[in-house]
């Protein structure tokens, strides 16, 4: 359930709106050169991921979760009532101009947070016996999710307009209450220890301050040193 609701929560908040649907939003408020503009969107989401590479194993998967949905959701709304508020009636308007920044911080808050982190969670939360099931049900899950998304999408988005951003914000809000409630924090503990926790039924916030002490324990402590011992000999 973990990991199948974090992949269709990922979906849910707009992923697929931004990366399919962003330049015909971008020509719904008369934004010049759309095409442009979501070359400069996946160039900075390339960045983004590149330095989530090194950065996300540092903030915690459940801390990343939260603080993201937070920000997307916030940025969603943001540009829901920027347009709302704003107008975009004529080309190059400062509302059409503040609502493309704020889906641009979208998808670069989404590469911080949520694109690597409902991968990770679903990787680490499934038992040993499970763990391939477990990674091939939430990758369905997610493909299910985005397939009516993209299909209906385009109708919504023709009807609503840029009001169609409020629907991902709350899917946001939902995904907050959703990582709040169900998903543990994983950082920093073998795979073999996160089944001895959660075979021990630790409640969800407790995750971060249990204290294993079974085999999981041990295969942990084996691999930190492991880690500190390793050396790179480089030949001549």
């Amino acid at each position: 359930m973990i990991a199948i609701g974090v992949q269709v929560l990922q979906q849910a908040q707009g992923v697929s709106f931004i990366q399919n649907f962003i330049v015909t939003f971008m020509e719904q408020l008369k934004f010049p050169d759309p095409l442009r503009t979501n070359l400069m969107v996946t160039g900075c989401s390339f960045a983004v991921h590149i330095i989530t590479f090194f950065s996300f194993d540092k903030i915690g998967r459940r801390y990343s979760l939260c603080v993201g949905a937070i920000l997307l959701g916030g940025t969603m709304f943001g540009t829901g009532i920027t347009i709302a508020t704003g107008g975009t009636s004529r080309r190059s308007s400062p509302a059409a101009t503040a609502s493309i920044a704020l889906l641009i911080l979208w998808y670069c808050m989404y590469g911080f947070t949520w694109g690597p982190g409902c991968w990770v969670v679903a990787g680490e939360v499934g038992t040993g016996q499970l763990r391939e099931r477990t990674l091939f049900l939430a990758s369905m899950g997610s493909f299910l999710t985005s397939v009516p998304i993209n299909f209906v999408n385009p109708y919504v988005q023709d009807r609503l307009g840029g009001s169609v951003t409020f629907i991902y914000g709350g899917f946001s809000v939902v995904a907050l209450l959703w990582v709040f409630l169900m998903v543990p924090e994983t950082r920093g503990r073998s795979l073999e220890e996160l089944d001895d926790t959660f075979q021990a039924h630790v409640p969800t916030r407790g995750f971060k301050k249990y204290k294993c002490n079974g085999i999981g324990a041990h295969i942990t402590v084996a691999q930190n040193i492991q880690s500190r011992e390793v050396k790179v000999v480089e030949g001549e």
